[in-house]
């Protein structure tokens, strides 16, 4: 499937829950998030008419997920950008680590491991890897392989201690 097809959340709403075009967006804060973090990503995806929720999970620390609901997606150049400088702005916060995907990408900090088959992470970026995303929204998906993740569930297993 097309990337932007394939990017989906679920989103609460009055009338339930409904399967729209998104993102979940997540960062691993060892020490606790910023709040402050969060406003700048939503006002980012607002200018693009999106719409975020955000919370926090406590996981060894914290990891902040914001869920991010788009009306359509962006030119590609504009959606990269976009994904990088909102990652860029969890880690300036103090995230150690940040990573998206869709429905079938958990939250949780093992979706980092290539041993747990946690789900499908689209894009991730940390200080010394950089950005990391295999697919234009056009293209068939394709995730981050077994190498970019197990990368960064190293960086994980050093921030953990």
């Amino acid at each position: 499937m097309k990337t932007q097809t394939t990017l989906e959340i679920v989103w609460n709403n009055a009338e339930g829950q409904e399967l729209c075009a998104g993102i979940y967006l997540c960062g691993w804060f060892p020490e606790g998030p910023n709040e402050k973090c969060s406003e700048q990503i939503q006002n980012m995806f607002q200018s693009m008419g999106g719409v975020c929720h955000v919370r926090d999970i406590e996981q060894h620390g914290s990891v902040r997920i914001i869920s991010v609901r788009l009306p359509r997606f962006p030119e590609e150049a504009i959606w990269r950008e976009a994904m990088e400088a909102a990652f860029t702005i969890l880690l300036d916060a103090g995230a150690a680590v940040t990573w998206a995907g869709g429905e079938d990408c958990s939250w949780h900090l093992e979706v980092l491991d290539p041993a747990s088959d946690a789900g499908n992470v689209y894009a991730a970026k940390e200080h010394d890897l950089g950005f990391l995303c295999n697919t234009a929204l056009t293209d068939e998906i394709q995730y981050l392989t077994e190498g970019q993740l197990q990368a960064l569930w190293r960086v994980v297993l050093q921030k953990r201690r």
